[in-house]
């Protein structure tokens, strides 16, 4: 973390081309979504959060090293 200068997670950095593809992708996928009913979207984010909640552990503690808390 920031307080012992040590490495916690790497990104990668994206080029232009990269940043093509990805917004072409959102776009894409935010038609696809746009076409889903209410209660499919619905299932897909509460499916989300179960498996936020499922991995709280490890969210919580990358979250807290990136920040430097103990």
């Amino acid at each position: 973390g920031p307080w012992l200068r040590d490495v916690v997670t790497t990104a990668w950095t994206p080029d232009a081309a990269d940043v093509d593809r990805a917004l072409a992708a959102a776009a894409a996928g935010a038609r696809q979504v746009a076409r889903l009913a209410p209660a499919r979207r619905a299932a897909i984010l509460e499916r989300a959060s179960a498996l936020a909640k499922e991995h709280r552990d490890r969210l919580a503690l990358v979250v807290a090293r990136e920040l430097g808390k103990p």
